[in-house]
């Protein structure tokens, strides 16, 4: 496989482990440590995931959104007697940031980075949603406490799991319908306490009964209330039935966990329909990419995180129908940025600054060259200027300290 440093004729990036290199891009999201405080535009109450004492000004969505006010105004010139990091550390301090990740959301304010959800509540890295509680649904309908499930209808405390239907208390299941307490159960419906089935019906724990049978045991397994000697029971049999390698389905040359139909994928986690990418977690539809986190519809982009519709985006963070973008955070609907925030609709910007086409691309060749003076091009954003506490991001839930 070539990395794509090598591909783009990039420096090599200073963490030499694809783990390290994650960890540095989770230290900068914050999911679920909300808090209340005012816009910083209107003065009216908001959730935010930045507290009161955040050093720049936050605003609603709606607010961020709207034609009152213009980022262009903190525009600055790059100081080349300063680094990268002290030139964007200078900007974060003035630049407005959006209370939450939200967009195209109904009646769903305690969520963050999410799109297209309805009627949620404590959903985070969510797609597509309506009437889902807490966890990290896709796709999903009337899902409850669920992590990472995809394409699942009426479905209560199930993990890692995809195509599910009034399913409860499952992991690593797929394509079926009335699961209880089950584990790696696929293309089946009504079975209790099973692992590792295929194409079953009417088991309870893994053996097999008739439908009348299975109704009656049912009621006196009493599954609202089940006993330590049940749990128990199963756990036996998941010691016991072989497990794949891996968790996945439909994938041609992959390596990594949880993954469903990609292609040359290497090293990835919890990803779906991903082409020659390398380093990915929790991406979706992705093409040559390598080193991302939480993406959807990604081409081309590198050692970035978050969040949808980007071609070519590098050493960014949270940026979303972007093209051509380097160094940049909170941008959107935007092409040809360097070192930008929360800019909307605009094109060959360097530090919130426009210029035209040939000047953008003579001064962003002068700052490359400088940040290569200084060690820092070719790396993702420097962990001070992370706007969270370590213990507040998602590096603490995969690297805990």
């Amino acid at each position: 496989m070539q990395l794509f440093h090598e591909k783009f004729n990039l420096p090599a990036p200073k963490l030499v482990d694809p783990l390290e290199r994650q960890k540095l891009r989770l230290m900068f999201r914050n999911e679920r440590h909300l808090h209340k405080r005012k816009c910083s535009l209107t003065g009216r109450d908001i959730i935010s995931m930045y507290p009161v004492d955040a050093p720049f000004p936050v605003y609603h969505r709606d607010a961020w959104w709207s034609d009152n006010w213009n980022p262009l105004i903190y525009g600055r010139d790059f100081d080349f007697t300063k680094t990268f990091t002290e030139n964007f550390r200078e900007l974060q301090k003035y630049v407005p940031k959006m209370n939450l990740i939200i967009v195209n959301v109904v009646n769903s304010e305690y969520t963050n980075y999410v799109v297209d959800v309805k009627n949620c509540y404590l959903v985070n890295g969510t797609i597509f949603a309506e009437d889902c509680y807490y966890g990290s649904p896709y796709y999903c309908k009337d899902c409850v406490d669920s992590t990472l499930l995809r394409h699942s209808e009426l479905c209560y405390e199930c993990v890692d799991s995809e195509k599910l239907y009034n399913c409860d208390f499952c992991t690593d299941c797929q394509n079926s319908r009335d699961l209880s307490y089950c584990y790696d159960v696929k293309t089946s419906h009504d079975c209790v306490f099973c692992v590792g089935l295929r194409n079953a019906e009417y088991h309870i724990f893994n053996k097999k009964y008739s439908k009348e049978e299975y109704e009656k045991k049912l009621i006196e397994l009493n599954l609202k209330n089940p006993s330590q000697k049940l749990f128990e029971q199963w756990e036996d049999i998941k010691c016991k039935v072989p497990r794949q390698f891996m968790v996945g389905t439909h994938n041609e040359n992959a390596t990594g966990n949880y993954l469903f139909h990609c292609k040359n994928t290497v090293e990835s986690f919890n990803c779906e329909e991903c082409e020659d990418c390398a380093y990915a977690a929790q991406v979706m539809h992705a093409k040559d990419c390598q080193d991302l986190n939480y993406m959807e519809f990604a081409e081309l982009c590198y050692n970035s995180i978050g969040y949808w519709r980007n071609y070519q985006v590098w050493f960014s963070n949270t940026c979303g129908d972007c093209k051509f973008v380097q160094y940049s955070e909170f941008c959107a609907n935007s092409k040809y940025l360097f070192g930008c925030i929360s800019l909307k609709n605009q094109e060959y910007c360097i530090f919130n600054k426009k210029y035209s086409k040939e000047e953008y691309e003579k001064l962003e060749a002068k700052i490359i060259n400088h940040m290569k003076e200084t060690g820092e091009y070719g790396n993702f954003f420097d962990k001070s200027l992370s706007p969270f506490t370590y213990e507040e991001s998602c590096a603490n839930d995969y690297f805990p300290r």
